[in-house]
């Protein structure tokens, strides 16, 4: 599968193979694969969503998807019913026997494979909330720093501007100390500023990762969704499984009757 991306317009921060090589160098270091991972390995750029669907459709296109081609009779198991036609009806109600569980493991095992996809992206939709709540708590305790440190600015900020006015009220042989109250004053102004940006962004960036998790918490919830709706199918096919045993024996049951 060619993984270059072709669409029209910006082009994205991360390319598909810079993906892909991120996401084998985890597999390679035994690490789950999950978008903020793959983020982290790729110089924590681009966003996990995109990152992580471009990792999953690697693995598809690297994968065999069971429901692809219905399979042939094997020659040698044609040959083997061509053989039994000619011996006893009980030898040939065994073979049927054989050849129909055979077929229901096969659908049971493609019902199993799908469920078990199904469960794998539940695992990594896990994982990815996992890791964005570390982020998340990670931007907290900045935000608590950042927060501290604006707080502690401010109260230096008010005494020296305390101190400022104290000083105004000395006489000429003051005025050069003023001065250079003055100017630490804008400096620290500044600093505060700068502060207060900082604490902005890092507010902004802890609202986007909510909405990722909100997002990933979605997906989860549809997953199991699907795990459910696919346990429905396997006892569908058992069932199903049951009837048509039920009605081969009853046919081979009559006839050897008939061959009677």
């Amino acid at each position: 599968m060619d993984m270059t991306n072709t669409t029209i317009g910006r082009r994205p921060e991360v390319t598909d193979d810079s993906i892909v090589r991120a996401g084998q160098k985890l597999i390679d270091e035994g690490r789950r694969v999950t978008g903020f991972a793959l983020r982290k390995e790729v110089g924590n750029t681009g966003d996990p969503k995109r990152l992580l669907k471009v990792w999953l459709a690697h693995l598809s296109s690297q994968s065999v998807t069971p429901d692809d081609a219905l399979l042939d009779i094997p020659v040698e198991l044609e040959k083997a019913l061509h053989s039994v036609v000619d011996e006893t009806t009980e030898k040939l109600k065994s073979l049927a026997l054989e050849l129909n569980s055979a077929a229901v493991n096969t659908a049971e095992q493609r019902v199993r494979a799908a469920i078990e996809l199904a469960n794998k992206r539940e695992q990594e939709a896990e994982a990815e909330v996992h890791d964005a709540a570390l982020t998340i708590d990670d931007l907290e305790k900045q935000l608590t720093t950042l927060s501290l440190e604006y707080a502690q600015c401010q109260q230096a900020l008010q005494l020296s501007k305390e101190e400022t006015k104290a000083q105004t009220k000395l006489a000429g042989e003051f005025n050069l100390e003023i001065s250079t109250l003055a100017v630490q004053l804008s400096c620290q102004q500044k600093e505060n500023e700068k502060l207060a940006l900082s604490a902005d962004s890092a507010q902004q960036k802890i609202d986007n990762l909510v909405a990722v998790v909100s997002e990933l918490k979605e997906e989860k919830s549809e997953l199991r969704s699907e795990n459910k709706r696919l346990a429905i199918e396997l006892s569908k096919l058992s069932n199903e499984r049951d009837k048509q045993l039920g009605e081969l024996i009853a046919k081979l049951d009559t006839t050897t009757n008939d061959a009677a």
